[in-house]
């Protein structure tokens, strides 16, 4: 069975963008990781953060295999949590001592599915936000296909529009699934 993992970068987990992953975990029977739940701590040259639980965060990607990105749009980017997350990818191609292992989880994700939700304030997603996501899973050689993006800015709630993006969405995703039999 595959399994499908949602990684939340969000500072409220009862927001929008928390909600959307939620919904989209639901639809997909997939878990959600609240990187908020983490005391992540930021890239460090000298790797004094090798205590924190990023490797703990990043050994369950390798237990998935589609991986969808859940961030907020801040100042036309990724969330805090989000961005601390993937400068700490960079441990996953350390040699460093104190990483010892970890190069192993980043060589390990090659091949995975990944995606990404986003809501903001915007009507649209704004230029160049999925960059981050695309090249880094081209570096990792993971297979990026896209985004979903809600606009919040009137309301909370799904027109009947985006109701249908969202399944189409979702069934893409879906694609990649096993069939039940």
């Amino acid at each position: 069975m595959k399994r499908v993992i949602g990684i939340l970068g969000s500072s409220n987990p009862s927001g929008n963008t928390a909600a959307l992953l939620r919904t989209c975990m639901h639809y997909l029977d997939g878990r959600m990781i609240d990187l908020s739940s983490y005391n992540l701590t930021g890239w460090d040259y000298h790797h004094q953060n090798a205590d924190d639980p990023f490797r703990e965060v990043a050994s369950q990607l390798v237990k998935a295999d589609i991986i969808i990105f859940a961030t907020p749009v801040y100042w036309y980017s990724m969330s805090s949590q989000m961005k601390i997350f993937f400068d700490r990818l960079s441990d996953l191609i350390s040699s460093h001592p104190k990483m010892e292992g970890n190069k192993g989880i980043g060589r390990s994700l090659a091949g995975k599915q990944a995606w990404l939700v986003a809501t903001g304030a915007d009507q649209q997603l704004p230029l160049g936000f999925e960059v981050p996501f695309e090249k880094t899973s081209e570096y990792f050689d993971i297979n990026y296909h896209g985004v979903f993006y809600k606009s919040v800015q009137e309301s909370q709630s799904y027109t009947p529009e985006e109701d249908r993006a969202l399944r189409h969405f979702l069934s893409s995703i879906q694609e990649y699934l096993p069939t039940q039999t």
